[in-house]
């Protein structure tokens, strides 16, 4: 499973994680230098449908002070070892919400028609001039990024959120994406890039999961059933699988408060070193439906006595 990115950084990063042959376009990573270990961007790849079955992007900036990000809607520019990936998205579009506002506090179609010298200085101006981006300094709280093919296209996209202001205060502390999940490669794919210290030694220690069942007491409708969760390093070695959280590892999950609500839920608590790795939400059995992939940065456990 290989990401290219050139990375000129070390930190968490949740990015476009990938399925073996699939690879997005490259682009630099503007934060500068090592950071403590800390979520950092995010991004997701998933079938870009229509109506509630779109590609979102879901994160919450925790702190007293501002932050400045660019969040990018990509599909013309995805590639397959250099190849155009077929089904790619030809024109997407992309609106930011903030908290539970139901209009966008921005929204872009192509990128260049808007803030085009603002997102041109961060170096992660989009590849195609079809593909949307949008920067925008954030004040603590929730945003959600929804990223739709134009007069309804479909097809597959990425959406990302970079975070270009760095630093430990104020953070990405939560991060997530949400799309619908159909089988083989139509699944919900997400990424994590740990870093943030030279110590082989140093962890950061996440909670992932594959929420389903419970997004329809949310109101989102054709919510997966029966979510199963994956987690691979940079060279495809499956490091972690769960079918229903309460099955495994659930005392830990307790102890971090972020147990999945249902029972069909999957989830995985581990401590990670540096390197990239990607999480994988299907539905057991082939079955499809919309679908929650999550990431927390989560205190290392304490010792007991």
């Amino acid at each position: 499973m290989k990401l290219s990115r050139n990375r000129a950084s070390r930190a968490v990063t949740v990015c476009a994680a990938i399925l073996v042959t699939w690879e997005a376009s490259a682009a630099p990573n503007p934060a500068p230098g090592p950071t403590p270990h800390q979520l950092r961007n995010i991004s997701a790849r998933s079938r870009v449908l229509t109506g509630d079955r779109v590609l979102i992007g879901g994160f919450i900036i925790q702190g007293n002070a501002p932050k400045t990000v660019i969040v990018r809607a990509v599909g013309p520019s995805l590639t397959i070892g250099g190849t155009p990936l077929s089904g790619r998205l030809a024109d997407p579009t992309l609106e930011l919400y903030a908290g539970g506002n139901r209009a966008p506090i921005a929204a872009n179609n192509d990128w260049r028609e808007s803030q085009q010298s603002e997102i041109g200085v961060t170096g992660l101006q989009p590849t195609s001039d079809f593909e949307s981006a949008i920067v925008r300094t954030l004040a603590p709280g929730s945003y959600t990024a929804v990223m739709r093919g134009r007069n309804n296209g479909t097809g597959i996209g990425v959406v990302e959120i970079y975070d270009l202001s760095g630093g430990p205060n104020p953070q990405l502390q939560n991060m997530s994406a949400r799309a619908f999940v159909q089988p083989d490669n139509d699944v919900l794919i997400g990424g994590i890039i740990v870093g943030g210290s030279a110590d082989e030694d140093a962890t950061i220690r996440v909670v992932l999961r594959a929420i389903g069942p419970s997004l329809g007491s949310l109101g989102v409708p054709d919510a997966l059933a029966d979510p199963t969760l994956e987690l691979f390093d940079a060279n495809g070695i499956r490091l972690g699988f769960n079918d229903d959280a309460g099955d495994e590892q659930a005392l830990e999950l307790q102890e971090t408060g972020l147990i999945p609500l249902h029972a069909a839920e999957s989830a995985i608590v581990t401590s990670l070193g540096a390197g990239n790795y990607t999480a994988v939400v299907r539905g057991k059995g082939q079955t499809t439906g919309a679908a929650l992939v999550e990431v927390f940065d989560v205190p290392e456990r304490t010792p007991p006595g």
